[in-house]
């Protein structure tokens, strides 16, 4: 009889979040605001299922829901949907249900982002609107941008402000399809971290209003860039930048990549140590300094400011957080 009710309770939960799904599709799909969210409300559930039941529960409910969205909305839609579901749900229910910890999660749960991320454009790209990537780049990026740019030249020199100087109009006037696939796998590598992020803080604030208690993760004040990983980008870089001077094309790519996605995480890195000193030496309220640092992104001199202070952490460890880190391993070293 308790199996039974058991059951009939996982089978209740499982219906329940299928219907979730397809409310959540369908605001996605016809509402346009929320399709940036897609990655963060759509895999919800399946978390939700499996980590209070297991994988065969979320399953389910993900064969469940793609059906009922092929008959209700389209196939291409349902598919590239429940892509977007089984990517990032089951690899963030797997994380969570085996206690893999938040850094080992985000890596993993990033992975998945990018691969479902790719899929998912491959076939939005080829099945619907059945163009090559150049084409699409070219459509979707390069020419909204030359028209926008366009349209601000001549109202500008309608003024009589001359922007022939200004190097932003510069940077998009010179944009090509080259440009865009250039940045593609370090847009891909940062919008999956946030998503994935995201996707972590709000899934685990579900689960425990639900009751399900999850690991604590550590605040923003103290994030930290292992000097280990650091060393690791160091190469990568150094690897393009050898690459490049062969002339190979992949070294362009993996040295602009490598290089933007360590800038941000060293600039990531400073701005988690503003925040530590403005909450433990300086007693600032979490209001006004969540102002400081959104504003570090904006003013120059701060923002240089907060990214040389992140290289300083990684080599200096200012916070004596990093156990691996350069300071600590000296301090062992010479204490022998």
């Amino acid at each position: 009889m308790q199996n039974r009710k058991y059951d009939t309770r996982q089978m209740l939960e499982m219906g329940l979040m299928a219907g979730l799904i397809i409310i959540f599709t369908f605001i996605v799909n016809y509402v346009p605001i929320f399709d940036l969210l897609a990655s963060i409300i759509l895999p919800i559930p399946i978390v939700i299922l499996y980590v209070r039941h297991d994988v065969k529960i979320a399953i389910a409910a993900s064969v469940v829901s793609f059906l009922l969205m092929v008959m209700l909305i389209n196939p291409l839609s349902a598919l590239i949907s429940i892509i977007v579901i089984t990517f990032s749900g089951f690899t963030l229910g797997y994380c969570i249900k085996n206690k893999k910890g938040f850094v080992k999660t985000l890596i993993y749960q990033t992975i998945a982002s990018i691969a479902g991320t790719i899929l998912k454009t491959y076939l939005y790209i080829a099945l619907i609107l059945k163009v090559n990537l150049y084409k699409y780049i070219e459509t979707m990026f390069i020419e909204p941008f030359k028209e926008s740019l366009n349209i601000s030249k001549s109202l500008y020199e309608g003024m009589g402000i001359d922007v022939s100087s200004n190097p932003i109009f510069s940077v998009i006037d010179s944009m090509d399809v080259r440009f865009i696939l250039l940045m593609i796998p370090s847009v891909l590598i940062l919008t999956g971290l946030i998503s994935s992020y995201v996707n972590f803080i709000v899934s685990k604030s579900v689960l425990n209003k639900l009751g399900y208690k999850t690991e604590e993760t550590k605040p923003f004040t103290h994030w930290y860039f292992d000097n280990r990983v650091a060393a690791l980008f160091i190469i990568i870089i150094c690897l393009g930048v050898i690459l490049k001077s062969l002339n190979m094309p992949i070294g362009d790519y993996i040295y602009t990549s490598s290089t933007i996605v360590f800038q941000c995480t060293i600039l990531l890195s400073g701005l988690s140590v503003i925040s530590y000193y403005l909450k433990y030496k300086f007693n600032i309220k979490k209001g006004l300094m969540i102002f400081i640092i959104i504003f570090a992104f904006v003013f120059q001199p701060l923002y240089i400011f907060a990214t040389l202070l992140g290289l300083m952490d990684i080599l200096l460890d200012l916070r004596r957080l990093d156990p691996n880190s350069l300071y600590n391993s000296l301090k062992k070293k010479f204490k022998k």
